[in-house]
């Protein structure tokens, strides 16, 4: 007969025994656990990977995995372009259209105008990833004061209220107002503020005119003859002093009729104005404006697309 400590090392090792198989079973359902979710996570990369480089999709899932994750649509000269600027101009474009002549269908026709947008998105979004990189290398930053200055313009200087703004952004452009910041407040204000730095020859021009024209107009028209290069444009009659004319009818009610500006740029970054007033009825203005257009940016861009600088990951 066994004794008692026979006994309990027989059932310490049987114990043992169990205890070895049960260890392997949970190392290999780790494993297998392992395994599935690599599988898994391998499906939905690469169905991540051809919903944006094969198949143009734009949905909300889609746009937002790459706002979290860093994808590139293309690079600008080794500038990395992010999918999620590329999608948001687009998608926000789409939507204004959509909202102002119905849905957009399907058929050739319909795809033709979705790659329009795609198209004109992209370019948008290379051109703001290619003024970005200049800006880091010329120490060139947007302040929150200013993005908040411009907003308050597109709010037609306050009589928007925000909740109507955010409501009209959200709506209209399918946008969050951070969104919007970025899009239409951050990425203007800071091609603007490279375009102005790196273009020197329309600087001279500017500080030109602001020496020859007088403050109270009288030699407006006679130097806008002198320089017909430069282009002089008329309102076209009394217009709304909000009229969304890169800023000139909001600087024209500012001035006295028969006055003239000093050289100022324009909302959309693209050039300087000069502007004088010739009439005011109430909240809307009459004037002449000349312009300076800011060239070197595209120039710069258009050459580094001349010559291959500009590398896309989608074709559409």
């Amino acid at each position: 007969m066994k004794s008692l400590e026979e006994q309990r090392e027989e059932v310490l090792s049987g114990g043992k025994k169990f205890k070895r198989t049960v260890q392997y079973e949970k190392h290999r359902v780790l494993i297998n656990s392992a395994i599935l979710v690599a599988i898994l996570v391998a499906v939905l990369g690469v169905g991540l990977w051809a919903s944006l480089y094969r198949w143009n999709v734009s949905s909300d899932v889609v746009y937002n995995v790459t706002r979290v994750l860093p994808l590139r649509v293309a690079s600008v000269d080794g500038e990395p372009v992010r999918f999620s600027d590329f999608l948001m101009q687009y998608r926000s474009s789409i939507r204004v259209i959509e909202r102002q002549e119905g849905p957009i269908g399907n058929d050739e026709e319909g795809r033709e105008i979705r790659n329009h947008f795609r198209r004109a998105s992209l370019d948008n979004a290379q051109m703001n990833a290619f003024a970005r990189g200049l800006a880091r290398n010329l120490e060139i930053e947007v302040t929150r004061e200013q993005e908040d200055a411009l907003l308050l313009e597109h709010r037609l200087g306050g009589s928007v209220s925000e909740e109507s703004f955010m409501r009209m952004v959200r709506d209209n452009y399918g946008l969050s107002m951070s969104e919007y910041r970025r899009l239409f407040v951050y990425f203007p204000l800071l091609r603007r503020a490279v375009a102005v730095e790196i273009d020197t020859s329309a600087r001279e021009v500017v500080a030109m005119l602001n020496e020859r024209i007088h403050r109270d107009g009288s030699n407006f028209e006679t130097v806008a003859e002198e320089h017909p290069e430069l282009l002089t444009e008329s309102s076209g009659g009394l217009i709304d002093v909000w009229t969304a004319d890169g800023g000139r009818a909001a600087v024209a009610n500012s001035l006295e009729v028969g006055h003239a500006s000093e050289a100022f740029l324009a909302n959309d970054g693209s050039g300087w104005f000069i502007v004088k007033l010739l009439d005011r009825q109430g909240s809307q203005v009459s004037y002449l404006s000349i312009f300076v257009p800011l060239l070197e940016l595209d120039r710069r861009f258009n050459e580094i697309r001349e010559n291959g600088g500009i590398r896309e990951y989608i074709d559409f």
